[in-house]
C-alpha cells in the first residue's frame, strides 16, 4: 500500500474537516448484532464519568432493549459512580410517537420510558454543584425536532407520517474513551437479527471528547425530556377522566339521553376548557397543562412527561430560521475549519430561507458573492446568536462540561476527557474523520467530503491505468483484477442521491464498483401493517431505477462488456466500431489536456478520470467490473452502510501473514451454517474472503466511510447525519475491513439482469412507478 496516496487524502480531508489520529490495533470490526450488545453493556457497567448516546430511538418493548433499558437504568442510578454524566440524544418525532410494545402491551414511547426510568427522583435545574456530587442533571435527555417541520405541515400531518420531513439520524455511543460507531438503533431486532456494521475504538480520548461536544451541542439546541410533577400528573389524569366522560356523554345522547347528555356535555367540555390553556393564550404559571407541540394527539397527551424549552433560547418550530442559522453556526465551529465553511455550504438553500445576509462571521473564507454576502450581516442577527449561545451554555450540557472543564484545569482525575491524553508510544498508523450533514440548514460536509473521497479513488485508477498502459497490450486488463481501484457501497435503501450517482457512473465508470443492499425480504418494512407494507417494493423500484442509471453510462462508453456497438453491427464490424470509439475518446482526452494546458490538468485531476470518465482513467482496453448484490438471509434484515475503498497493492500489507494467524476466523462448519447449511455456499463464502489467501496479491480495504448516512435523498437533505471517514495503514485493520464486507457478501445473491426485477412482487405497476418517482426525495 503506497502511503503516499494515503497522504494525498488526508490533505484533502482536513481542508474541509478535522482529522484525528487514532492506533489501528485500537480498532476492532464487529460483525454480529449480539457482539454490539454485549459490548454496550460493558460500557454501561463498566463507564466512570460519561455516558454519551446518539440514536433515532429506543425500543419500548421486552427483550433486549429491555435488558439495555435497565441497565442503562442501572447506571443511571449506581451511586457507587458519582461522577457518571448520562447524556442522551434522541430524535423528537420518533421518540414522542405512541408504540405498543411486546406482547400487546399499553402505548407506550421512548420519551415517556425513559422519563419514568431515568428521570424520576431527579432535581430538574440543579445547580452545578449538586451535578457535580451526583444530584441534578446526572442524566440529560435530548429530543432534536428538525426546524422543516412546521406550519400547516406541523398540524396536518399525524405524528407517524410527520417523520418523512426529517428526523434526527446520528448514532454514536461513547463509553469514557470507547467509542462504538454504528447504523443501528436500540431495539430488539436491531440487537439480535438486523446485521449493521459496528466499529469499536479503544483508547480514543479525543474522539470520545469530540463526539461528548456534538451530543452537547445539538442537545441544546433540542427539547429537554423532563418527568412529569406530581400534580401535573394528577391533573392529567383528571383531564383524561374527564374526556373518559364526554366520551360517554356523548355515547348516552346518541341513545336517548338528548337534553341532559347535552347540558353534561357542555358542563364537562366547558370544565375541560377552564382546566387546560387556550390556545390563543400564552402560558402562564396559573394554566401550567397547555400541551406542548409534540403532545397535540390524544395519545400523546396522556404520556407521562413534559418537554422544556430548548436551552439554545431558540424554538425549532416557531423560529425556525432563527433556529436554523444559529445552528448550522453552531456546527460549523465544532467540526469544520474556519478556512472551510465556505466550501461545505449550500448557499442555494441559505439564500432560499432568506439566511444568505444573515451569518456574518460565517462565512470566514468566502469569496465573490459569498464574502460579499456575508460582509452585510446585520447587528440584529448577531445579537440573536450571541443570546442563543450565552442562554446554551446555562443548559445541562453546558454545566456539566464547565464543570469538566474547571476540573481538568485543577488537575482533577475526574475529568479524563477533557484532557484528551493520547498516548505516544508510537506513530499514529489510522486517522478517523467526523463529518456532519445537515440538508435543512444548508450545511454538506459530509457529502462534500464523501465526493472528495470517490475523487481521489479515481485518481489512483488513473494513475494505475496510465502504468497499466505502458506495461501491457490492451485488452489484457480484466474484470476484477487486482490492478484496479474496488469501490465497495453498501446500504439498505438503494435510493442513491444525484451527486453520488452521477460521480459513479460518470467519474468513476473506470473504478470496479460492488453495491450492497437489502433484498425486499430483508428490508425493515418488509411485513409491516398499513402504508409501510408498500415500502420495499418501493425500494425495489428504486434499486432497478438507480441500477440502470449507474450501468447506462458503463453501456455507453463500451465497459464491462455490457454495451456494444449499435445495433446490426457484428463480428469484426463491431470489433472496429469499439476501436473506433476507443481512438475518439483517447484523442479527445489528449487534445482536452493540451488545450487546457496545467489547470485543464488541474480540473480533470478534481473530477477523476478526464473527459468525464471516459479519457485517461478508461483508456483503451481497460474494463470494469460492476455487480448488484441483495442481502438475503433467511430470518435477518439488513441495515449495514459504508463505503469500502481498495486500492491496488503490489504485495500484502506489512505484517499481513503473521497476523492473519492472530485474527479470529469462524471455523468451516460455522461457515456452512451460517450460509443456510449449504456446504457450496459456504465454500462461495470463503472464496469471497479477500483475506483468504495469504501471500497472493489482494486488494484490502484501505479507506472506510461508517455511520447513519444511507447515501440518499434523505441523508443528504432532510435528516441530521453524522459519518466518519476511516483511513489506516495497519494492516491487521485493512484485513478485519476486509473480513466485515465479505462476511456481508456471504449472505448475498447477484443481481444478472433485469429479470430478476420482474419476479413476484418487485414488479409495480404504472401507478405504483409514479407516485415512487414522485415520492423518491422522502424514501
Amino acid at each position: 500500500m503506497d502511503e503516499a496516496n494515503l497522504s494525498s487524502l488526508l490533505t484533502r480531508l482536513k481542508a474541509q474537516a478535522s482529522v484525528l489520529e487514532l492506533q489501528g490495533d485500537d480498532i476492532e470490526c464487529l460483525s454480529d448484532p449480539d457482539d454490539f450488545f454485549q459490548e454496550l453493556l460493558l460500557g454501561l457497567r463498566t463507564a466512570q464519568h460519561h455516558v454519551t448516546i446518539a440514536s433515532l430511538y429506543f425500543g419500548t418493548g421486552t427483550g433486549r432493549e429491555a435488558e439495555f433499558a435497565a441497565a442503562l437504568a442501572a447506571a443511571a442510578h449506581d451511586t457507587a459512580r458519582p461522577r457518571l454524566r448520562i447524556g442522551i440524544l434522541l430524535d423528537a418525532l420518533r421518540s414522542t410517537r405512541p408504540t405498543r410494545g411486546s406482547g400487546g402491551a399499553a402505548l407506550t414511547s421512548t420519551a415517556e420510558m425513559l422519563a419514568t426510568t431515568l428521570l424520576d427522583g431527579q432535581e430538574q435545574g440543579g445547580s452545578s454543584s449538586s451535578s457535580n456530587s451526583g444530584g441534578g442533571d446526572r442524566v440529560a435527555i435530548a429530543l432534536f425536532h428538525t426546524p422543516a417541520l412546521r406550519g400547516l405541515l406541523k398540524r396536518v400531518l399525524p405524528p407517524r407520517v410527520s417523520e418523512v420531513v426529517g428526523v434526527q439520524h446520528a448514532k454514536v455511543y461513547c463509553f469514557d474513551e470507547t467509542v462504538i460507531i454504528s447504523g443501528a438503533n436500540i431495539s430488539s431486532t436491531y440487537l439480535s437479527t438486523r446485521q449493521d456494521r459496528y466499529l469499536v475504538l479503544r483508547r480514543s480520548p479525543q474522539l470520545a471528547a469530540l463526539l461528548q461536544q456534538v451530543v452537547q451541542t445539538v442537545g441544546s439546541f433540542s427539547y429537554q425530556l423532563q418527568p412529569l410533577p406530581a400534580e401535573a400528573a394528577a391533573a392529567q389524569r383528571g383531564a383524561a377522566a374527564a374526556a373518559a366522560t364526554a366520551a360517554d356523554v356523548v355515547g348516552s345522547a346518541r341513545n336517548g339521553g338528548h337534553s341532559s347528555g347535552i347540558r353534561r356535555r357542555r358542563d364537562v367540555l366547558l370544565e375541560m376548557l377552564q382546566r387546560r390553556q387556550l390556545p390563543w393564550q400564552r402560558p402562564t404559571a396559573a394554566s401550567p397543562l397547555r400541551p406542548h407541540h409534540l403532545q397535540r394527539h390524544h395519545l400523546q397527551r396522556q404520556q407521562r412527561y413534559r418537554l422544556a424549552p430548548c436551552p439554545a433560547g431558540l424554538d425549532p418550530v416557531r423560529q425556525a430560521q432563527l433556529f436554523t442559522a444559529a445552528f448550522r453556526r453552531a456546527l460549523l465551529q465544532l467540526l469544520v475549519p474556519c478556512d472551510a465553511w465556505d466550501s461545505v455550504l449550500d448557499w442555494s438553500v441559505l439564500e432560499a430561507q432568506g439566511d444568505a445576509q444573515a451569518q456574518g462571521p460565517l462565512a470566514v473564507g468566502a469569496t465573490g458573492p459569498a464574502r460579499t454576502a456575508a460582509a452585510s450581516s446585520s447587528s440584529s442577527d448577531a445579537q440573536c446568536h450571541e443570546q442563543a449561545g450565552a442562554r446554551a451554555g446555562t443548559a445541562p450540557w453546558a454545566r456539566a462540561a464547565a464543570v469538566e472543564a474547571a476540573a481538568a484545569q485543577q488537575g482533577d482525575e475526574g475529568a479524563p476527557l477533557q484532557k484528551a491524553r493520547l498516548p505516544q508510544t508510537q506513530p499514529p498508523d489510522t486517522w478517523i474523520v467526523p463529518m456532519v450533514q445537515a440538508g435543512f440548514a444548508g450545511l454538506r460536509q459530509e457529502e462534500r467530503c464523501t465526493l472528495g473521497l470517490l475523487a481521489w479513488a479515481t485518481q489512483q485508477q488513473q494513475g494505475q491505468a496510465q502504468g497499466h498502459r505502458q506495461d501491457q497490450a490492451p485488452g489484457q486488463v480484466q474484470p476484477g483484477s487486482d490492478s484496479a481501484v474496488l469501490l465497495q457501497l453498501a446500504s439498505p435503501y438503494l435510493n442513491l442521491a444525484r451527486p453520488y450517482e452521477r460521480f459513479l457512473s460518470r467519474q468513476a465508470a473506470a473504478a470496479d464498483l460492488e453495491l450492497i443492499t437489502a433484498s425486499p425480504e430483508a428490508n425493515g418494512f418488509f411485513g409491516s401493517n398499513g402504508v409501510s407494507g408498500y415500502i420495499p417494493l418501493a425500494y425495489s423500484l428504486l434499486e432497478q431505477r438507480t441500477w440502470r442509471r449507474l450501468t447506462r453510462q458503463q453501456q455507453r462508453l463500451g465497459h464491462g462488456g455490457t454495451g456494444g456497438p449499435p445495433s446490426g453491427t457484428s463480428g469484426a464490424s463491431g470489433a472496429a466500431w469499439h476501436a473506433r470509439q476507443l481512438q475518439w475518446r483517447q484523442r479527445w482526452a489528449d487534445r482536452r489536456r493540451v488545450l487546457g494546458g496545467a489547470s485543464g490538468a488541474h480540473a480533470s485531476e478534481a473530477a477523476g478520470p478526464a473527459g468525464g470518465g471516459f479519457a485517461s482513467g478508461g483508456a483503451a482496453g481497460s474494463t470494469a467490473s460492476r455487480r448488484l448484490l441483495e442481502y438475503c438471509r433467511s430470518g435477518w434484515e439488513f441495515h449495514a452502510k459504508g463505503l469500502w475503498i481498495s486500492l491496488p497493492a503490489a504485495k500484502p500489507p506489512a505484517g499481513c501473514t503473521a497476523q492473519l494467524a492472530s485474527q479470529p476466523h469462524d471455523p468451516p462448519h460455522e461457515q456452512q451454517q451460517r450460509a443456510g447449511g449449504s456446504p457450496d455456499r459456504a465454500q462461495e463464502s470463503a472464496s469471497a474472503d479477500p483475506a483468504g489467501a495469504v501471500g497472493q496479491q489482494q486488494r484490502l480495504p484501505a479507506v472506510t466511510a461508517v455511520g447513519s448516512s444511507n447515501f440518499g435523498f434523505r441523508s443528504l437533505h432532510r435528516d441530521l447525519e453524522l459519518q466518519f471517514v476511516l483511513v489506516t495503514t495497519n494492516g491487521r485493520l485493512q484485513q478485519a475491513l476486509g473480513h466485515e464486507v465479505a462476511a456481508l457478501k456471504a449472505h448475498c445473491a447477484e443481481v444478472t439482469g433485469d429479470a430478476h426485477f420482474q419476479a413476484p412482487g418487485r414488479r409495480g405497476g404504472a401507478m405504483a412507478r409514479v407516485a415512487v418517482r414522485l415520492l423518491r426525495g422522502l424514501l
